[in-house]
């Protein structure tokens, strides 16, 4: 009740706008998270029993990713998916043990407690780690440090008030003496202390190292001068936390521009590293390239594409290796893969294929069933002067809008902006036909279609469209300017 008061008094819309943010433009929910987790079911299901291993989420999970693009996922955002796919069922089994046992047997004392502070102290800890454990399932909230600590110091707290007598006649706790061997196990203790301390130091300030040339551009252009700094920068951060590939990733691309022979050791020891890190093969196969390992530099680069297998990039480059070996037929499949994760960039892929001396029929030959593809196409014909092709792209591009989710307004715009440039007004009204029949609830298509109609002298047929506007909404000054402005003219006719 106090929660719900104290959020009552500073108000309730903030709390709104974020769960609206969960929906996009269409109503659906597109909160990422859900994505993650759908992607996560397969890590279970080829790792079942033992997961991938702790803290390996990060790595294995490009290889399952669904969502296009090359962004990284640290965590699940959500403790429970992310202990299964680390730790199998296994782990997850041992987890829940814990738990179970914990508050089992904590509880079970409990209720036979009457010391007011003890159960209050006994409330409050379990209230503390239920929180976290309810906050878990959105969120990866036992993977941060802190998080994590408070988390067993409640499980402390909480065995340790439930079992806490505080009169001073009697034993000072239920809890059973037992017995350990503390000299033996101190040395032991000690000696782990030490190492996790000179390794956990070596790490933190390895990352102090790289954290000074992380976010640093670099080309052929840098001065030969910096490179040298930056590369002792990496060679230090690697030095010291030798277990993190892109350290080595990092030194060796430093020696590349410094034009150094020795790269490929470095490459090869980020992959050694990181196995599954597709621009680490992807680069070690580029470099493998380059010194005439051509069928190695094949499967390194078929390895990048298969643990990153939603991340364009690994395709790309792939597809300009196989056009550079004089693979034309297979770079045309893997640019397609490449051009359907990312559409929009089109026009890249066009410029590259045409200074490839690509003609247009085998450009065509490359774009994947997808509407912007087509639609840029259809642009690039357009502008070369290839005005019979470039109208069958624009009507071509029309039949693939049943392969995109959600259907957008700019899937027509450039045809019929095309129409326009052509003085083809019928046609321009035809192609809006088409987008209105596609997307009925969208006004701004059907202002488009009552100024061909008054561009077509067709007053009648404009008014009509300016009041299903209108109809739709009933705010659009422009529409009920338009309609008005008919109107008089029809009156004084």
């Amino acid at each position: 009740m106090l929660i719900v008061l104290s959020v009552g008094w500073f108000g309730w819309d903030p709390i709104f706008e974020r769960f609206e943010r969960l929906k996009d433009a269409q109503g659906n929910i597109s909160e990422l998270r859900l994505s993650v987790w759908k992607d996560s079911r397969n890590i279970i299901g080829d790792f079942p029993l033992m997961g991938t291993g702790f803290g390996s989420f990060l790595n294995i999970y490009p290889k399952y990713r669904t969502l296009p693009g090359g962004g990284v996922a640290e965590h699940a955002h959500n403790d429970y998916i992310e202990l299964l796919s680390e730790g199998g069922v296994f782990a997850f089994f041992f987890g829940i043990s814990f738990l179970i046992v914990l508050f089992v047997k904590s509880y079970r004392i409990f209720q036979t407690r009457r010391e007011l502070y003890s159960t209050n102290l006994y409330i409050a800890s379990i209230t503390g780690m239920i929180s976290i454990l309810i906050h878990g399932v959105t969120d990866f909230n036992l993977h941060i440090g802190a998080n994590g600590l408070y988390f067993f110091f409640l499980a402390g707290l909480a065995v340790s008030s439930a079992n806490t007598r505080l009169r001073s006649e009697l034993n000072g706790t239920y809890l059973k003496e037992k017995r350990i061997p503390l000299k033996g196990l101190t040395a032991i203790l000690m000696g782990v202390l030490l190492w996790c301390f000179i390794f956990q130091g070596g790490i933190t300030v390895g990352k102090m190292y790289y954290s000074s040339i992380r976010d640093t551009k670099l080309n052929e252009m840098t001065p030969h001068r910096e490179l040298v700094l930056i590369r002792d920068a990496a060679l230090k951060a690697s030095f010291l936390d030798p277990l993190e590939a892109q350290y080595r990733y990092a030194s060796a691309n430093i020696k590349r521009l410094l034009g150094n022979d020795s790269v490929l050791g470095g490459y090869k020891e980020a992959v050694r590293l990181n196995p599954v890190n597709g621009e680490y093969l992807e680069r070690l196969g580029l470099s493998m390239s380059e010194f005439g390992k051509e069928s190695l530099a094949d499967k390194l680069l078929q390895a990048g594409i298969t643990y990153d297998v939603s991340n364009p990039a690994r395709y790309r480059r792939y597809a300009l290796w196989l056009f550079a070996m004089g693979r034309k037929e297979e770079g045309i499949s893997i640019a397609r893969s490449a051009i359907s994760l990312e559409p929009k960039k089109t026009k890249e892929y066009i410029t590259l294929m045409v200074l490839d001396g690509f003609s247009d029929e085998e450009i065509l030959v490359t774009l994947p069933e997808r509407v912007d593809p087509h639609l840029e196409f259809a642009d690039y014909l357009s502008k070369t002067g290839k005005d019979g092709m470039a109208e069958e792209e624009y009507l071509r591009a029309l039949q693939y809008i049943k392969n995109e989710f959600p259907v957008k307004p700019d899937f027509f715009y450039a045809g019929y902006h095309y129409y326009l440039r052509k003085n083809r007004l019928e046609d321009a009204l035809n192609f809006m036909q088409k987008a209105a029949d596609a997307l009925p609830g969208d006004p701004g298509i059907k202002m488009h279609i009552a100024d061909l109609y008054e561009k077509r002298s067709l007053p009648g047929s404009a008014m009509a469209e300016y009041r299903k506007i209108l109809a739709l909404d009933p705010r659009n000054q422009e529409a009920k300017n338009r309609l008005d402005k008919l109107l008089l003219k029809a009156g004084a006719l």
